[in-house]
């Protein structure tokens, strides 16, 4: 019967569509000439899918489709099993086709359904009904062709009869006089050396009208995208990661590994039930060297194996038998694994627990004797799992050190806690000599490098709260030094200068490593908190310490510090270049794409997006070749690198380095480069809005970038839709987060502020009188603590560059149309005076969108006050702007304004009549609300018509709001 490896995967059809492609053109399905082909794969690997898309293929290029199956009955297996199966295909197609056939070749009777058994005959006469047998299937497939192309499809060969193998071996060899072509498909990896089907195979792949195709295994991109289609929730991406790792591309492992991804160590029962089913039949040497390799890990190498599997003269030819059964493959000329990873998982799983105990303890004996090679991972794993806790501790410590050093820091910090948990007991800690301590701080900052933050503080705290009796004053101040430093990478409520406060008075005032570092911190923590004086000082001491004892790295770090304390308009990007030139020459990492970081935000500053693009280009490289794609630093180049490319107008540049990034990214992580890719969105490209915001609600308060960076883009997309309380909404969730995450006075809040005005105003312009108290007091909410944040800049130590002067100026404008359209007395000069300036300032920083919407708007409220003349260079500008960049939504705003008008502005009374026009207004009315008379009201209406360039009272009134006319 049929087993589940055979069964159709759910998901999609991913990762396959060049290899359908190619299939499809060999058998002339598109077409072309027909050649007939063997497909080869492993079990699961997506044969029957393939083949089930190419027959839904074929039947849209007109063909004709019959398929048949091989099943494993083992030694019972009926004689052309799939060719019964294809014949009732036919007889169902082309009935009368077969009636003929069958009246010419009655033996084919014989291979319907019910009449499968064949009566006595002599051995000759079997033969000739053999013979004859075979040239009817043929002239069979030959007439079904006849009208439409035919393609047969023939699934697990591996399981076909000799007679099935001889069929399928004439129908390759003799040719066809109309379009048939046929695909056989079989695993490969139940083709052992004495496998019946495997001389067939070589055979079948000399004759010319056979080609073969083996079908590879997914690669990790189309894995990624099968899950997304198997899980109905994103899946966190370690788990993705260890998903595609295990499945190693087979698309039925994938599947059930989906199935169970709540359980991310489990291996699916029925999965590994199956995968058994493939050691049952091995000797019991065969299934000992199984056990062993499966113990090592996956892979292992002979001379480990002739270590520890015990098996002598035996060991060869039960290596043999595994790589005959295509359960295990050699890697490399010494080394043998298996075959697929999961099956290693299921054979240890399968293991009693004293079995797998020992095997353990052989091989941590054998390392630490020098007998086999193995690394202080591998050591410590198998001390781990005998019970040999001091050597694991010892092991897992220097295994720790080690993977860090190679650029793993997910790896280290796996060690480090490890190592942590075996150093809970008393006996443990005493008996390894390890420092508790130590393995606590390295864990901690292995944790930062890999990203993960939250992580981090969370072990920061408990290795304080939960720290032994024996804990010196010292060791206590290390631990609180090593939180300030998560908490100062990472956004916390908890306050850094606090933990540094502290431990400055618990470690030694001495010369010291401990003390270098503490005072490097605090230095930090000082300059967090606005007091850049203090700052100065104890970096400069923390510096001087640094070189005295020779910490290169250290001093590197110190010295970007003091250069982001740097007070007044200096110019730094000579000091960046340097710091981050020395940093590098030091091997400081940390330090080096700090220095890069904030050379590249100073480039944004100053409108210098193709610089600030190849910085942060420069930093997201270095942070991948250290091993450390997520760390503090090079995260923020990553993302930084998509505002950059975003300011420039290359939205598709953008795209295509932010959306790769975000699909293997942590959860917090992918929220903050979802939250720039927002504001593509904005500009009008067709990202999935909703998958980009569902990234952001999974870890809104994870980090400050993320509302700061993703708020404005949303607030506008919601004003923009005329979503009023959802703006509001978005605008104090923000201001909530960042209050508690940074504080109230963050310098983003100015934009986040001029934005939300923004996307108010047509709704204000809109509002009834009765309105507009309310919105007058939003208005004192919104833009009060924000014009204090542009007055004051608490906690920076220079002035505000292009891009915050742009924006200062932008909340100017956006509070004074703002006041006007709540019905407050304004002066028309000030107003249009305010968006000049704000028009200009956006101009010298140069960010493609807002230049070209703030000149838009600009054009606006100069038109809205009756100066439409002074409005059109600013219309043009814009539009010049946004035709160059494709900006679609401030093209469709400019869509509904006449390119070019020298006359079109509307007089006071004009205005009076648009207004009641917009309120619905009849003519009559309006007569009589104005006290003209009726047909003077028609000659206004109609006059206004003409300006405006509309053909309906309806459009007029669309026109004047999105025109700001109606203030």
């Amino acid at each position: 019967m049929m087993d589940l490896m055979t069964m159709p995967v759910d998901g999609a059809f991913v990762g396959r569509s060049a290899d359908l492609d190619e299939i499809a053109a060999t058998l002339g399905v598109d077409g072309g000439p027909v050649t007939h082909l063997v497909i080869a794969g492993d079990a699961g690997v997506g044969k029957t899918r393939m083949l089930r898309e190419l027959r839904d293929r074929a039947h849209r290029a007109g063909w004709r489709v019959a398929a048949g199956h091989c099943i494993d009955f083992g030694d019972q297996a009926l004689p052309y099993m799939p060719f019964s199966e294809i014949l009732g295909r036919l007889v169902q197609e082309v009935p009368e086709t077969v009636a003929e056939v069958v009246a010419d070749w009655p033996v084919l009777e014989r291979l319907r359904a019910g009449r499968r058994t064949l009566g006595e005959r002599s051995d000759a006469e079997a033969t000739a009904e053999r013979s004859d047998l075979l040239d009817a299937v043929h002239d069979l497939l030959d007439r079904a062709a006849a009208e439409a192309p035919l393609l047969v499809v023939v699934e697990d060969a591996h399981w076909a009869d000799p007679s099935t193998r001889e069929l399928l071996s004439l129908l390759f060899a003799r040719p066809f006089a109309n379009r048939v072509a046929l695909v056989v498909s079989y695993r490969s990896d139940d083709l052992h050396r004495r496998h019946p089907l495997r001389p067939v195979v070589t055979e079948w792949a000399r004759l010319p009208s056979v080609r073969r195709f083996q079908l590879e295994p997914l690669a990790g991109d189309a894995v990624r995208e099968l899950i997304d289609s198997l899980h109905p929730d994103p899946l966190p991406p370690e788990r993705v990661a260890s998903i595609i790792e295990r499945a190693e591309g087979n698309a039925f492992f994938v599947e059930e590994l989906v199935r169970v991804a709540d359980e991310p160590d489990a291996v699916p029962t029925n999965l590994s039930d199956l995968l058994l089913v493939r050691v049952d039949g091995l000797s019991d040497a065969a299934q000992q060297v199984l056990r062993v390799v499966a113990t090592v890990g996956r892979r292992t190498s002979h001379a480990l194996l002739e270590e520890v599997a015990g098996l002598g003269d035996d060991l060869d030819p039960a290596l043999r038998e595994g790589l005959e059964r295509h359960v295990l493959e050699l890697r490399g000329n010494d080394r043998v694994g298996f075959h697929h990873a999961l099956l290693a998982e299921a054979v240890y799983e399968d293991m009693l627990p004293g079995e797998r105990g020992r095997l353990h303890s052989r091989f941590a004996t054998a390392i630490k004797e020098g007998r086999i090679r193995g690394t202080a991972a591998e050591l410590a794993r198998h001390a781990r799992a005998a019970g040999d806790m001091v050597t694991a501790v010892q092991a897992g410590f220097e295994a720790g050190e080690e993977a860090f050093g190679v650029g793993a820091p997910t790896e280290a910090a796996q060690h480090y806690e490890q190592v942590l948990v075996l150093l809970g007991d008393r006996r443990v800690r005493e008996e390894s000599g390890v420092d508790p301590v130590e393995v606590g701080t390295n864990a901690a900052t292995s944790l930062v490098a890999a990203g993960d933050f939250a992580r981090a503080l969370r072990l920061g705290q408990d290795l304080l709260d939960q720290a032994p009796a024996e804990l010196t004053p010292r060791d206590r101040g290390r631990l609180l030094r090593s939180l300030a430093a998560t908490v100062q990478v990472s956004d916390s409520e908890v306050d850094p200068l606090a933990l540094t406060t502290e431990a400055l008075t618990l470690i030694p005032d001495e010369v010291s490593e401990d003390r270098a570092r503490i005072l490097h911190h605090h230095a930090r923590s000082l300059g967090y908190d606005g007091r850049v004086d203090e700052a100065r000082g104890y970096a400069v001491e923390a510096l001087d310490q640094a070189e005295r004892l020779g910490m290169p790295r250290l001093a590197s770090d110190v010295q970007t510090t003091l250069v982001a304390l740097t007070t007044g308009d200096v110019d730094l990007q000579p000091t960046l270049v340097q710091a981050a030139d020395r940093a590098h020459a030091a091997g400081a990492v940390p330090a080096e794409l700090r220095a890069l970081a904030m050379l590249g935000r100073l480039h944004l500053e100053y409108g210098r997006f193709a610089e600030a693009e190849q910085v942060f280009g420069q930093a997201s490289r270095r942070t991948d070749e250290a091993g450390r794609p997520w760390a503090p630093y090079g995260l923020d180049a990553k993302l930084h690198r998509i505002q950059a490319l975003t300011a420039l107008g290359d939205f598709t540049g953008a795209a295509e380095w932010g959306l790769p990034l975000l699909r293997r990214a942590p959860k917090v992580q992918a929220a903050m480069l979802a939250a720039p890719l927002m504001a593509l969105v904005v500009r009008g490209r067709p990202l999935d809005e909703l998958a980009l915001r569902r990234r952001l609600d999974a870890a809104w308060e994870g980090d400050g970038l993320i509302p700061i960076a993703a708020g404005p883009e949303l607030i506008t997309l919601a004003g923009r839709r005329g979503q009023v309380d959802d703006v509001l909404r978005i605008h104090d969730s923000v201001i909530d987060v960042l209050t508690r995450l940074w504080s109230p006075q963050f310098a983003g809040r100015v934009r986040l502020a001029a934005t939300t005005l923004s996307a108010l105003a047509p709704t204000v312009a809109a509002a009834p009188a009765r309105d507009r108290r309310r919105w007058a007091e939003e208005l004192r909410r919104i833009h009060e603590p924000a014009a204090h944040v542009a007055t004051t800049q608490p906690g920076h130590p220079r002035p505000w560059g292009p891009d915050g002067t742009a924006w200062i100026h932008r909340l100017r404008a956006e509070e004074l149309r703002f006041r006007a359209a709540v019905g407050e007395a304004f002066d028309p000069d000030e107003l249009a005076a305010a968006w000049v300036a704000a028009a200009d300032a956006f101009d010298v920083w140069g960010e493609v969108w807002t230049a070209a919407e703030t000149r838009l708007l600009l054009g606006q409220v100069l038109t809205s006050i009756g100066r439409a003349a002074d409005a059109k260079p600013h219309l043009d500008a814009a539009r010049e702007l946004a035709e160059r960049h494709d900006l679609r939504p401030l093209l469709e705003s400019l869509a509904r304004a006449p390119r070019t008008r020298d006359a079109g502005e509307l007089t006071a009374r004009e205005l009076e009549v648009l207004r009641l026009v917009a309120a619905g207004r009849t003519n009559g009315q309006i007569a009589g609300q104005l006290f003209i008379a009726t047909k003077t009201a028609s000659v206004h209406v109609s006059n206004i018509l003409a300006k405006l360039g509309a053909t309906s009272r309806t459009e007029a009134a669309a026109l004047a709001r999105d025109r700001g006319l109606l203030q």
